[in-house]
């Protein structure tokens, strides 16, 4: 009984649970996006939200409460496709978001560094 008493006060069992319990309420939130592959960007951040959660809900199941069914770290590969596939769908978001005339600007793998002011400030092409 020690040794379950001992796993259940383990740091990350507690900080485990918590988050298990938070990141099903967000893939709860966000399940209608989650296997929509178009739409604006509400579509495409509710499910980069939606695997986010999933993905953290599962490693934490996976390495906090059965320590990787012993089989170790070989098995991330489906975390980090699901990880993959949720930050597509965040970085598709947000190029939605910008207006017509700066997202001609840019694409899925530029959007990250919106907005380039000092790019823009070093070329001259700065409004101010």
């Amino acid at each position: 009984m020690s040794s379950f008493l001992e796993f259940i006060v383990a740091p990350n069992v507690v900080t485990g649970v918590l988050s298990l319990i938070f990141g099903l309420l967000v893939m709860r939130t966000f399940a209608p996006y989650a296997f929509r592959v178009r739409g604006h960007a509400t579509v495409h951040l509710g499910a980069a939200l939606f695997w986010l959660a999933a993905r953290g809900v599962g490693r934490s199941v996976w390495w906090d409460f059965f320590q990787g069914f012993d089989l170790g770290n070989s098995s991330n590969w489906f975390w980090n496709l699901m990880s993959l596939y949720a930050t597509y769908h965040a970085l598709r978001g947000f190029l939605l978001l910008l207006g017509p005339e700066e997202r001609e600007d840019y694409n899925i793998l530029t959007v990250a560094f919106y907005p380039r002011r000092l790019w823009k400030r070093i070329h001259g092409d700065d409004e101010k």
